[in-house]
């Protein structure tokens, strides 16, 4: 799973490779546009677009090839921080040392004693009061990692019983999912922009659907 700053950073990559590409894009069309300005003999035309596509068009294909490669990364990361859970089990229980609430804890032995003795104390509690532990902790971000541990120990217990009841993360707010999940989506529809590039780029048409698929994959609705 990517950190937030490693996807900000992947982004921050394809936003220059997209820069690139639409640059050479628009030179390609500016000179194209030239060749076809209605005084030259189709031969003519036909060979100086294929010169000029061979100037313009391996930039382009480079560029989608690049961030075609970082969006198959960040994919590969897009489940896990689509799970609130998963999200919220990487949180630590102790101090980061770092200024990062999202970051892991100084200090790894320090963090799994706490994460141990912490359990050992949800486990000799009523359902109840893991509960109220859970929700207590649900609206202070430093305190995420004890919700997770209060889910864990609220899922081991008997499911069946009249009161056990789910803890639900559906009011608890993660910035920094909400974030990752948007730089996320912005890759994919870069790569899709990109892919209709690089088609005008060669000669092919792009229709209509294509610029749906893109503009949705970016996230429009």
């Amino acid at each position: 799973m990517k950190t937030l700053s490693q996807i900000d950073l992947a982004v921050k990559t394809i936003r220059q490779h997209q820069e690139t590409a639409q640059r050479q894009a628009s030179a390609l069309e500016g000179e194209l546009m030239k060749v076809n300005d209605g005084t030259r003999s189709a031969e003519y035309v036909t060979q100086q677009t294929s010169v000029l596509r061979e100037k313009f068009v391996p930039a382009v294909r480079e560029a989608l090839a690049a961030v075609t490669g970082i969006v198959g990364e960040l994919s590969a990361s897009q489940a896990a921080w689509q799970s609130k859970a998963f999200v919220l089990s990487q949180r630590a229980l102790t101090s980061t040392g770092s200024g990062n609430l999202y970051g892991p804890a100084a200090d790894p032995a320090l963090e799994a004693m706490s994460r141990i003795s912490t359990m050992m104390e949800l486990a000799k509690m009523p359902t109840d009061m893991v509960h109220q532990v859970a929700d207590t902790a649900k609206g202070n971000p430093q305190k995420h990692g004890l919700l997770h541990l209060a889910i864990l120990e609220n899922s081991s217990r008997d499911t069946s019983s009249s009161n056990w009841s789910p803890i639900s993360l559906d009011d608890v707010e993660l910035p920094d999912r909400t974030q990752a999940l948007a730089l996320i989506t912005e890759a994919n529809g870069a790569q899709a922009s990109l892919e209709n590039v690089w088609k005008t780029a060669i000669g092919s048409r792009v229709n209509p659907a294509d610029r749906i698929a893109a503009a949705r994959a970016g996230g429009a609705k």
